[in-house]
């Protein structure tokens, strides 16, 4: 959770409801130490009460308007998708467009994340 990126969110003006809806997920699962957020399609639907279509909608929305950037993820063990990675340009540098990243590890049997899984 960043308090800073929710702040900033919270302020912007201009947004359609549910932009501002994802936007604001977004920010509260952003991770201020890694720089960005990776909730799957599914967690933003399943805890905004969006329809995946209308959240995909919105991602294109933001993006356009540079509020996000949206990186690919695959996991390295089995080279399948993993949930994207979502910058919030404002607070940082964000890789090169087009970029997509390998994801290692898995989570353990207590749902700890072990990079070495």
């Amino acid at each position: 959770m960043s308090i800073k990126a929710m702040n900033w969110c919270r302020e912007l003006t201009g947004l359609k409801g549910v932009d501002k809806s994802v936007l604001m997920y977004l920010s509260d699962r952003y991770n201020e130490n890694f720089g960005y957020a990776w909730p799957s399609l599914s967690r933003i639907s399943r805890d905004t009460g969006w329809a995946i279509s209308t959240i995909s909608a919105s991602l294109r929305r933001l993006e356009k308007r540079d509020y996000i950037r949206t990186y690919k993820q695959f996991y390295s063990y089995d080279g399948g998708w993993a949930s994207n990675r979502y910058y919030l340009p404002i607070f940082g540098d964000c890789p090169v467009p087009g970029t997509v990243f390998e994801v290692g590890g898995l989570f353990d049997v207590h749902g700890d994340w072990d990079p070495d899984l």
